[in-house]
């Protein structure tokens, strides 16, 4: 995003960078502005959430979500790779289970103790932990068609390329309303019922290559000759 508000600086001493309009990647950046955005555009896309400003709106925001799911997580609004990102799961301390992983959940006890200790300079985003399948969608708009790649995650291992239809048809319409002509990713994750919006990220994804290798749309390259001026023909593969 700081690179982005100085492209025209770049672009006078001929460099050219692969990022979208400054405005386009501050609101991306920010989990919870993404939210808004899309929750005034494609409403059932996302799913409850709150924002938190506070200790004290934290526990409210987790009163409010609590009742309507089984677990809830969160994260900062700026947050990158999931490093902030915990879920809140009381079953952690079920006596005799000495096999189960805590991994990225605490207790709401040990939410509290941790959130009580930090001064909010980057407020944090509560929702509903979704249990369902997660998508990575590797996207760019291209001249002709956009390129749309969902990725469907079947373990920490390996994912495959689906090109659900409904998937496709939303990263299409989340693609027109943000007009950025460089690589993007979009997550969704399945609530049981439907496919949410989980976040989006204004760069290529740390799995690119997969979804490269697996369709044989090489997006690096398409982009960086899109940059230069260059339209470089790609297809799909046999669908």
């Amino acid at each position: 995003t700081l690179l982005a508000q100085h492209q025209d600086a770049f672009r006078a001493q001929g460099t050219i960078l692969a990022a979208g309009a400054a405005d386009r990647m501050a609101l991306l950046d920010d989990k919870a502005a993404a939210y808004e955005f899309f929750a005034a555009r494609m409403p059932a896309l996302v799913p409850p959430y709150r924002v938190a400003h506070s200790y004290e709106e934290f526990v409210a925001a987790y009163e409010e979500l609590h009742p309507l799911c089984a677990r809830v997580c969160y994260k900062l609004t700026k947050d990158e790779g999931a490093e902030t990102f915990r879920v809140i799961d009381d079953t952690l301390l079920r006596s005799g289970d000495v096999r189960r992983k805590p991994g990225m959940k605490l207790t709401w006890d040990m939410a509290r103790t941790v959130v009580r200790g930090y001064d909010f300079s980057v407020p944090f985003m509560l929702m509903p932990y979704l249990e369902g399948q997660e998508i990575s969608v590797d996207c760019l708009r291209t001249p002709g068609e956009e390129i749309i790649i969902p990725r469907f995650k079947t373990n920490h291992r390996y994912s495959e390329i689906r090109f659900d239809e409904e998937i496709v048809e939303k990263c299409r319409t989340m693609m027109n309303l943000l007009q950025i002509d460089v690589p993007i990713n979009i997550q969704f994750k399945g609530d049981g019922e439907k496919y949410c919006l989980l976040e989006i990220n204004p760069r290529m994804s740390g799995g690119l290559q997969l979804s490269c290798l697996a369709t044989g749309i090489n997006v690096p390259d398409i982009a960086v000759h899109q940059l230069l001026g260059e339209e470089k023909p790609w297809q799909y593969p046999d669908r």
